[in-house]
């Protein structure tokens, strides 16, 4: 099981639509303030996770990960948004359990 967690942000003007992939089947397609936590089964191997802010005005932010599944029961793959890019950080972090 891989559980994707973006945290509710504070304090965030405007709401960009956020879709969230994993090899190209969607996994979330909705409000980016309204934060993530979706589940996904998966089996050990590695997997494409990409993101897409659409912020508007043509304004679109992409980002690529490759996320390495091992044999754990779970793994937790948190999404960190930077204010300064206006887009996730490029280090995603893949930890072993279910995050909250």
């Amino acid at each position: 099981m891989l559980h994707v967690v973006f945290p509710r942000p504070r304090l965030f003007f405007g709401d960009p639509s956020l879709r969230i992939s994993l090899d190209d089947e969607a996994i979330y397609d909705g409000s980016f303030k309204a934060g993530v936590h979706e589940e996904i089964a998966v089996t050990p191997g590695a997997y494409e996770l990409a993101t897409v802010i659409e912020v508007g005005a043509g304004l679109v932010r992409c980002q690529t990960w490759t996320v390495e599944i091992g044999d754990a029961e779970a793994y937790t793959a948190t999404l960190r948004y930077s204010r300064l890019w206006g887009n996730f950080t490029a280090d995603l972090r893949v930890e072993p359990g279910r995050g909250r």
